[in-house]
């Protein structure tokens, strides 16, 4: 090689490194401007921040633009997806760390929720938040006065459980999580105070606990905080048996009322989304197929968007209303075969009112366990 190819490549040389630093420095303005490389879909659950605009010249305007200008900026510059994705895996498969607080990485691919705002979740495992002597007594109070008003007018009142994914597999918890489980929660309470005031109470703990010894699919979804569809079906179960002791000739679906499909996906679960790691896990999809055409049909709700209604035509069935959390959402095919009129409202308190109009057989208040305090 002669000098001067020499002396050229030495300086080609020396000008890469300043070059691909001010390369990757300008890079997310680059892309955020010209879109030049693919980036994933934000895993954001809200709207990101639109391009504030200077409609006026003055200094409060010029303050307010340039904050606004900084929240565009970090929910908009270039590739942040994919940046968000990258410290993502690295945190899950290299340090076994949580990107976020809501978050818990446990075993064997299994992710937990346990959000400080949305609900009690790990602190009601470990025991360190039960109910005080005061809310068991508000509990007392407002479950007597709704059963009575059930009584008056002659309704099946039933209130269900539905438990959280760590206390049915406790197990998939980090060691340092599980041996700080407590021996009192939340929902030991319910399960003492409920019973003993006469209200009848569905405590899905045990159902759930008993029967994933015996079956090899989990119960519920691996990257989300939710139950799958054979998790919710041996929950319909055990509400249908509570209801069947209520009204003798209710009649419920058994599980050879279905085709059962198991079929892996990467897992794109609720939680798998708030760590930025869609798709890059395993889970289970667990499908009910109805061997019979299915008798119910969606209709117009008098409740807007917060309600699912379903009839069949046959007068003779009883009438469903029940106000219940997304836990609930995977009970619903099952229910609607065996009522006349199914209507399904996502709200977490009994509406009376609405007891009124829909004049109901039956009426249900479910909640997922860490929404225990809706009970107070």
């Amino acid at each position: 090689m002669n000098r001067t190819a020499t002396k050229f490549l030495t300086s080609l040389s020396k000008l890469f490194m300043p070059v691909t630093f001010l390369l990757l420095l300008f890079m997310p303005i680059i892309q955020m401007s010209f879109n030049v490389l693919p980036d994933y879909k934000a895993s954001d659950n809200r709207e990101m921040a639109k391009m504030p605009e200077l409609s006026i010249v003055s200094l409060t305007a010029v303050k307010q633009f340039t904050q606004d200008y900084e929240i565009y900026f970090n929910d908009n510059f270039g590739l942040r997806n994919s940046l968000i994705r990258i410290n993502a895996l690295i945190n899950f498969h290299l340090l076994n760390k949580s990107p976020v607080p809501d978050v818990v990485i446990g075993k064997n691919g299994w992710l937990f929720y346990n959000s400080a705002t949305d609900g009690v979740n790990l602190p009601d495992f470990m025991g360190s938040v039960p109910f005080s002597a005061d809310d068991i007594k508000n509990i007392e109070i407002k479950m007597k006065a709704l059963q009575e008003e059930f009584r008056k007018r002659k309704i099946v009142f039933v209130v269900a459980l539905s438990p959280s994914k760590h206390t049915i597999y406790p197990e998939m918890l980090p060691d340092e999580v599980l041996s700080k489980k407590g021996k009192l929660t939340r929902a030991d309470q319910i399960d003492e105070v409920l019973p003993r005031i006469g209200v009848r109470f569905v405590d899905l703990r045990n159902e759930l606990t008993r029967e994933k010894e015996t079956n090899k699919i989990p119960l519920y979804y691996l990257t989300d905080t939710h139950w799958n569809n054979l998790g919710a079906f041996y929950g319909y179960q055990r509400l249908a048996n509570a209801i069947h002791q209520e009204l003798p000739n209710f009649r419920g679906l058994s599980y050879d009322d279905f085709d059962v499909k198991v079929e892996r996906n990467p897992g794109e679960g609720d939680i798998a989304n708030m760590v930025s790691m869609c798709g890059t896990l395993t889970d289970f999809i667990v499908k009910f197929i109805q061997k019979r055409p299915a008798k119910a049909t969606a209709v117009k709700s008098d409740y807007g968007d917060i309600s699912i209604c379903y009839e069949v035509n046959d007068t003779t069935l009883p009438k469903l209303l029940v106000f219940r959390d997304s836990f609930f959402s995977a009970l619903i095919p099952f229910l609607t075969e065996s009522f006349s009129r199914s209507v399904f409202l996502s709200q977490l308190f009994v509406d009376l009112s609405i007891v009124d109009k829909e004049k109901p057989n039956v009426v249900v208040l479910e909640f997922v366990e860490r929404y225990s305090s809706v009970l107070m």
